[in-house]
This record gives structure tokens, C-alpha cells and sequence, in this order.
């Protein structure tokens, strides 16, 4: 989750260690499973897209281009795939405004559909961040029929955002001859005891810092650390449903916790499953609601403090007031949620080969690195799940290792 990663990157600038991994929920095309692979470090960092077997293996070589955040999409024509952008561009006055892009993948790149244009303008780059943007930064989005997409804005209402029903969710619509996108309409916030607080940046961001995945004809949003969803339609680019996958958690409860930072670790990890649903692991909800969670501005705090600890003090700071956190709860919930309804199932019996006791911080594979990926799992095409990190090599790193040995 965004998140997450910001905190470990701010905590971890000195390391230059290698990634490769998956932690970003992955999508079934048809008997095949998509995700991200990760690799390298720093500005050598690359996210190239693959199908993997079931034993996380690359299992085509063909790679589909280097967007973090690709959906497919099957209108009934093509399953086609589909990414957004943005980016800094010049206006016709010489001046700097915002551009939304919306691409697809074809002939081995990413061709662009259509482009949208934030309305403020800026006289150059420091303008541009004194005034904080133009609000379209870190926006993502869902592809939908009939050309259209859902888009998910961080702090602005691309509607109208001065009115008191501001909401982050958007329908733009593309005129395929001129490539260019325009706002159609806006889609309702959809959780009735938080929409008087979307004035607030950490309540209206909720679904924009959040994990996303589409399952058949729905693509489903959930923030992991306040337990908060939604679910759309793709084929009439509306909401279905949003809600909390926590029932017993009074909503002002999660707004209290998501003005604190949000809960600690309240999803432990959410996929789609082969047959349309999304599988979700979760913290327990006595722990959280016990003070489990909420922590987060209180890790930044004494991370702050001790700035000028070395890597190995400050990691061994983080991790000790992290299990003090967390070892009021050492179990592992399952839900299902139903993207065509919303609906959220707490499941009597958990998914087989699903862990029940949660690894996190009692675990030896523990560290500052992965510590909000020790619980991970993958879906598998029979319905059970595979538990622990998924970490997929590309080709080329294969390739590069055989050659090493040789």
C-alpha cells in the first residue's frame, strides 16, 4: 500500500538493497494470474507487468510495460489493458498545468487514448509546489466500457471542489477522434457518516491511498489501514456499494483512527479470486478497537525524534514499538466481500492453506523491510490460497543469474 511504502522509503534511504517483489493485489484474466514484479533499487527500480504460474513463476516471458497500476478490461470486443499518468505540461500561454493521461497497451507500448488538463495554471515548477498542484498528482483509475473511467483524485473534487458534498471519485468520458478526456460527472462518496468530514485531507484521500483490483466486471477499492471500500460497476462506471469490512467498528471509531494515521495493520492483505469475489485477511476487530491500531503518527513521531540513530537503531526502534502494538493479537480473520452487492462474509472456516495465526512480528522472516508483507498470500485458481511473499523474478534477472554462474 502507498502508504506503507512511504514510511519504509523515508526510513530507509541509506539502504540499497534489491527488491523484487509483489505486493500490490494482482488480477484473473481468464485461468491466469497478473501482477507487478518489482525489481532493482532506487532510480534503477522498474515495475514490469506478467502472468505467473502457480508456483509464482513468470510463466510467459512477455512483459507489459512498466505501469505500477494497469488494469484489464474485457467490454465484450477486446480484453484490452489500460494504465493513467500524469504530468507536467506546457499550455498555449507558456505556461505549466497538470495533464491526466489515459493509455492503453498496444503493439508492445503505451499508446495514448486521451489526455485531460487541469484547469489552474502555474508560471513555472516552483509555482507549481508552492501552490501544492493542481490536485490531479497520484490520481488513479479504473478503465470502463463505452469509454469511460473512474478516477480517483488525492485532495480535489474534479466536479466542483468548493461544494460541501466534495467528492474524490470522478466519471471521465473519452472522445476517441480528438483524444481528449472530459469530466462527465461525479460519483457520490458513498459512506453517509463521513461525507461532512471530507474537508478534512486524510478522510477525503481514504480511497486514493488504497489498494485497487478489478474482479470481472467490478473494480474494488480497500484501504487497509482504515478497513474502509468500495465497489464499481464497470459497465455503467457507478458506484455499487462502499462500507467497512469491520461491522463491529462504529464509523466514528474509523474516524478517529484514520485522523490519528489510520490502524496499524487492520488488512493484512486483499485479492481477487478467480471466480469474481475479493478474499480479504484482516487483524482482529476486539484488537483494533482495543488499541491495537491507530498508531501510525505516533511511529512517524518517534521515528522523527530519533533521526540521527543509524539504519540498524532506528529499525530495531521501529520493530520493538510495533510488536508492543501488535501483541494483544497474534490471529488472522478472513472475509469475503461481493463486488455485485458490497456484501462482506466473515468466514467460519478460513480458505485452505490459509494461516489462521498471523506471522508479523512473532515471525523470524521479521524485519523493517517486509513488515507489512509478512502475511501476504496469493489466491490460487481451485480457491485456496498460497501463503507467504510473492516474489516472482523477472526473465531478464534469471537470465542474468545463469549467466553469473557460468
Amino acid at each position: 500500500m502507498i502508504y506503507f511504502r512511504f514510511i519504509v522509503a523515508a526510513l530507509l534511504l541509506a539502504s540499497g538493497a534489491l527488491v523484487s517483489a509483489q505486493d500490490s493485489p494482482g488480477q484473473w484474466v481468464e485461468d491466469r494470474y497478473f501482477v507487478t514484479v518489482e525489481s532493482g533499487s532506487g532510480k534503477d527500480a522498474k515495475h514490469l507487468k506478467y502472468f505467473i504460474d502457480e508456483k509464482n513463476n513468470v510463466a510467459d516471458p512477455k512483459n507489459y510495460g512498466g505501469a505500477m497500476f494497469s488494469f484489464w478490461l474485457d467490454d465484450g470486443n477486446e480484453n484490452a489493458l489500460y494504465t493513467t499518468t500524469t504530468g507536467l505540461k506546457k499550455t498555449e500561454k507558456d505556461l505549466l498545468c497538470e495533464a491526466f493521461y489515459y493509455l492503453k497497451w498496444q503493439d508492445d507500448k503505451w499508446d495514448i487514448l486521451g489526455e485531460y488538463h487541469s484547469p489552474e495554471t502555474f508560471t513555472d515548477r516552483e509555482d507549481y509546489e508552492k501552490k501544492g498542484g493542481g490536485g490531479l498528482a497520484f490520481s488513479r483509475a479504473f478503465p470502463c466500457e463505452n469509454n469511460r473511467l473512474i478516477v480517483v483524485t488525492w485532495k480535489k473534487d474534479l466536479v466542483n471542489n468548493n461544494r460541501p458534498d466534495r467528492s474524490p471519485f470522478a466519471v471521465m468520458k473519452l472522445n476517441p477522434d480528438k483524444k481528449e478526456l472530459q469530466v462527465e460527472r461525479s460519483i457520490d462518496f458513498g459512506i453517509d457518516e463521513l461525507k461532512e468530514h471530507l474537508s478534512e485531507t486524510r478522510v477525503f484521500s481514504n480511497p486514493a491511498n488504497a489498494e485497487y483490483m478489478v474482479a470481472g466486471k467490478y473494480g474494488i477499492i480497500i484501504n487497509r489501514v482504515s478497513g474502509l471500500f468500495w465497489c464499481f460497476n464497470l459497465e455503467k462506471a457507478s458506484l455499487v456499494k462502499a462500507g467497512s469490512v469491520f461491522k463491529n467498528i462504529e464509523p466514528k471509531e474509523i474516524l478517529s483512527a484514520i485522523r490519528k494515521g489510520g490502524f496499524t495493520m487492520a488488512v493484512f492483505c486483499c485479492n481477487p479470486e478467480k471466480e469474481g469475489t475479493v478474499l480479504i485477511s484482516a487483524m482482529e476487530e476486539a484488537a483494533l478497537k482495543n488499541g491495537a491500531g491507530d498508531k501510525w503518527d505516533d511511529l512517524r513521531e518517534t521515528m522523527d525524534k530519533n533521526s540521527e540513530l543509524t539504519e540498524k537503531e532506528r529499525e530495531k526502534l521501529f520493530l520493538e514499538q510495533q510488536k508492543k502494538i501488535n501483541q494483544n493479537s497474534r490471529y488472522v480473520v478472513w472475509y469475503r466481500l461481493h463486488p455485485e452487492n458490497g456484501r462482506v462474509e466473515k468466514l467460519d472456516v478460513p480458505p485452505i492453506g490459509a494461516s489462521v495465526v498471523k506471522a508479523g512480528f512473532f515471525s523470524k522472516l521479521m524485519n523493517l523491510k517486509n513488515f507489512w508483507r509478512v502475511n501476504e498470500w496469493r489466491p490460487m485458481p481451485d480457491g485456496s490460497v498460497k501463503m507467504g511473499m510473492l516474489n516472482p523474478k523477472a526473465p531478464e534477472e534469471k537470465s542474468k543469474k545463469e549467466n553469473d554462474k557460468k
